[in-house]
């Protein structure tokens, strides 16, 4: 393994991807909006953008690897 990789996994790295965001919560619901595709929130009922952030955060473990969801 790679002295970056070790670093990485020492200190609980993770990607803009892998953080709690609301492109990754259990409570977005994927919409069209004007013609595009986008994101709303089921707990605030807006929409909002995959990066977003909010204290009432829920790990959507359907997508998660076998060995990630214990």
């Amino acid at each position: 393994m790679a002295s970056i990789e070790v670093a990485q996994r020492t200190m609980g790295f993770k990607t803009s991807s892998e953080r709690e965001r609301c492109g990754n919560c259990r409570n977005r619901e994927a919409r069209e909006y004007y013609g595009r595709d986008g994101l709303r929130c089921a707990v605030g009922g807006f929409m909002v953008g995959p990066y977003a952030v909010c204290e009432k955060y829920a790990a959507d473990r359907r997508h998660e690897p076998q060995e990630a969801q214990g």
